[in-house]
């Protein structure tokens, strides 16, 4: 299987074979490149897997595994061949490139490392969603198995000290919840199954504001002020509701004033004060000096789910890791 991207508009694209998808351009008219041709051959832009001698199987990588590049895990391997012309110069660019794919290291739906309190109205289900839940599912702790993608389950609250609910709040797992429990996550790139390097040279240097009561975030959001080293920070961090996703780590206190969704991970370094009704596909993580206040007139309902978060997150970065390229 083979995909061609043609230098044509919509509807002017050539024939191909019946192995091959051929695409139109992508670029804005009058402005584009001469990565590709508008005719079949040698010089079209070309992505395909890369396969084994016989071509009956495609080759994957998996950091985990020894050796990486193998045939049975991992995502699959892609060969794009991008040819680049200007007047009679003519250069050939061969990359292998595999996705990128962040899979989160999740314990429960509400993770914390010391006591976890759930005070007020929160649920918190550990039964694995699809990263295309609809919001306002679970509201209760009320499972809705049309969702669940039956893999990947785990507690509804892990906690390194007491768990301590009190209705109507609820948690629902496997098992509902855990208490006492040792090997919390160093920070966040535990739980995003990265080094502490690679976490940081990703969401880059800190914003030291959320510039007063603004809407909750898309994307990579780091914050922290300026001198607090990460884990330490005392500084609250306010929103004003609202739809968000991707990651929000928090290095000091997060509070949010209105009614909001998010889908992904929030991992607070602080205390997390909720005075809407949230709703969260994703993750809850509630760092070293961490404390979860919620109202008895809103409600709190966090979905454990490692598509959404590895869905919202990959929106956000970039999607592929270069294995290796040739220029001639």
């Amino acid at each position: 299987m083979v995909s061609q991207i043609f230098l044509a508009a919509p509807g002017s694209v050539p024939a191909v074979g019946t192995d091959t998808t051929a695409i139109p351009t992508a670029q804005p008219s009058g402005q584009w490149l001469p990565y590709s041709t508008s005719t079949p051959g040698p010089d079209v832009l070309t992505i395909q897997y890369m396969t084994n001698a016989s071509r009956t199987g495609i080759y994957f990588y998996d950091g985990t595994k020894s050796p990486a590049i193998q045939g049975k895990t991992g995502n699959p391997i892609y060969l794009i061949r991008s040819v680049g012309h200007t007047g009679m110069s003519r250069r050939q660019v061969d990359a292998m490139v595999t996705p990128d794919v962040i899979v989160p290291n999740l314990k429960a739906a509400i993770a914390g490392s010391k006591d976890v309190k759930l005070h007020g109205s929160i649920g918190a289900l550990g039964y694995d969603y699809v990263a295309e839940t609809p919001a306002g599912t679970g509201v209760g702790a009320v499972r809705n198995t049309a969702y669940e993608s039956g893999t990947n389950n785990v507690t509804g609250v892990w906690a390194g000290g007491k768990v301590d609910i009190k209705a109507p709040s609820k948690a629902v797992g496997t098992p509902n919840t855990l208490a006492s429990q040792t090997g919390f996550y160093t920070g966040p790139w535990d739980a995003l199954n990265m080094t502490q390097a690679e976490f940081y040279n990703w969401v880059g240097p800190p914003q030291d504001d959320a510039k007063g009561k603004a809407p909750l975030p898309s994307g990579i959001v780091y914050l922290s002020k300026p001198g607090e080293k990460p884990g330490m920070g005392k500084h609250k961090f306010v929103f004003d509701g609202g739809s968000g996703d991707g990651l929000l780590y928090v290095n000091g206190d997060l509070e949010i004033q209105g009614d909001f969704t998010y889908r992904g991970l929030i991992y607070v370094e602080g205390d997390v004060k909720i005075k809407g009704t949230g709703w969260i596909l994703g993750g809850l993580i509630l760092g070293d000096k961490s404390n979860l206040s919620q109202s008895h007139k809103e409600t709190l309902t966090v979905l454990k789910s490692n598509e959404a978060i590895s869905t919202f997150l990959n929106n956000h970065k970039t999607p592929f890791l270069t294995l290796g390229w040739r220029e001639s």
